[in-house]
């Protein structure tokens, strides 16, 4: 299973400012979250939007959400012109999995803003989140679950073969629920947003601090924990941050600095 992370940061002006990745298995291409700067950095990584054939959406925030409707375009110009080269060329269908109000929401974008496309060139289905689990293919499953922000808003844990392969949270302020939802994993992507030092905005905004993630990671004992939805602010500062936590038995802590590939052990 391949990893490759599109952003690290929080909602900001920087090309890394949204949380968003995409998971490599079995032939499939799986992207979580697509906030304004993901379609920009996906052009770096992959030739054609058509590859990717899901994509999961935690919650309404711009940061993990704008960038949906773009994306959507975008793979219809990439299908269409697949089909002048190929005339037979048939793209995979595209299911999208996020909040139910996002799902017209989405819909009325595309409608207002592109007038000039009748028909998207390709199948899109829909789907609204719960906390049912997905099944991708025989081998993997996507199980979403309910963490603790100012809106509706989703984690997922990736599962392939039974296993819990990786467990992503999301914006949120951990409780024992979430970790319950964590346990087993043998890969982590957690907010680690501010230090805490800011606890007080933790508290209102319901943002993680980096010693709320570390109790986590401590807690979980994953192979390896990748902070991320950090606040531009400390980009500069990550060597620092991380000096503090590497010494959990076990287990490394990093933030993907830039658009990391990892192949994980699975």
């Amino acid at each position: 299973m391949k990893l490759m992370f599109l952003g690290y940061g929080s909602n900001s002006f920087s090309n890394l400012n949204t949380v968003s990745f995409l998971i490599e298995t079995d032939n499939r291409k799986i992207l979580f979250e697509c906030g304004n700067s993901t379609v920009n950095n996906l052009h770096e990584i992959i030739e054609n939007f058509s590859e990717i054939d899901s994509v999961f959406i935690s919650h309404s925030h711009f940061d993990h959400y704008l960038g949906l409707p773009y994306f959507i375009i975008g793979r219809h110009l990439d299908v269409i012109t697949r089909k002048k080269y190929n005339k037979d060329y048939r793209p995979s269908d595209l299911h999208i999995y996020l909040p139910s109000e996002l799902i017209e929401a989405t819909q009325d974008l595309i409608r207002i803003c592109h007038k000039d496309i009748k028909q998207i060139s390709y199948n899109i289905f829909y789907h609204k989140l719960n906390t049912n689990s997905i099944e991708i293919s025989d081998k993997l499953t996507i199980k979403p679950f309910n963490v603790n922000h100012t809106v509706e808003t989703f984690g997922f844990s990736i599962i392939k073969d039974n296993d819990k392969i990786i467990s992503y949270t999301s914006d949120t302020l951990y409780d024992d629920i979430i970790l319950d939802n964590l346990r087993n994993s043998k890969y982590l992507i957690l907010e680690g947003m501010i230090p805490l030092t800011e606890n007080a905005f933790s508290n209102n905004a319901k943002h993680a601090t980096f010693n709320q993630m570390y109790d986590v990671v401590k807690e979980i004992r994953p192979n390896k924990a990748f902070i991320v939805h950090l606040q531009p602010k400390y980009f500069k500062k990550i060597d620092e941050i991380i000096s503090e936590f590497n010494n959990i038995p076990n287990s490394e802590i990093q933030f993907p600095k830039e658009r990391y590939n990892y192949v994980l052990c699975v």
